[in-house]
């Protein structure tokens, strides 16, 4: 059954853990980004605000519960090859919060058992939109504001490693 926060095909997938994510990723022969990818490639080297686009954010840029969830990724794609990284949904990516992993459980004790999502989604406030922001969640929670991108692994001879 569709999720009604993601209805079409060309939405992203929300609801999908942390492991679900990652899962998927290795499967696919790709990887969830670290947060220094996922930041480098939402924001130019050159950049200078702390938001993706500048201080004004474009009218496609999906937050404040501005729509009743996601909308469709666009067709065209920044210039370092990455579009729509603020706001739509918050990302998983491979950093936990702190310096450990989390025991069993679904309940964050403390930011060292999380995993952090990054970007903001469709309900996130303005302030939620700033690239250093970050989500802190346990890696098995499943939200209809967060999913997530792959990146592509280095290939060594034609194949991933």
């Amino acid at each position: 059954m569709r999720d009604p926060h993601s209805p079409h095909d060309d939405n992203p997938a929300v609801n999908v853990s942390w492991y679900q994510a990652y899962a998927f990723a290795f499967w696919a022969g790709m990887s969830l980004p670290t947060r220094l990818e996922w930041l480098s490639a939402a924001v130019p080297e050159s950049w200078a605000h702390p938001y993706q686009y500048s201080d004004e954010l474009p009218d496609h840029v999906n937050y404040g519960s501005r729509r009743s969830g996601t909308t469709r990724c666009p067709s065209r794609i920044g210039e370092d090859g990455c579009w729509d990284m603020t706001g739509n949904v918050w990302e998983w990516v491979l950093d936990w919060c702190g310096p450990r992993p989390a025991a069993n459980g679904t309940e964050c004790r403390g930011l060292a058992d999380c995993r952090m999502a990054l970007g903001g989604g469709w309900k996130s406030s303005r302030a939620e939109l700033v690239l250093t922001s970050f989500c802190p969640l346990s890696p098995a929670s499943r939200l209809d504001d967060v999913g997530f991108r792959c990146v592509q692994l280095p290939r060594s001879n034609g194949h991933a490693q």
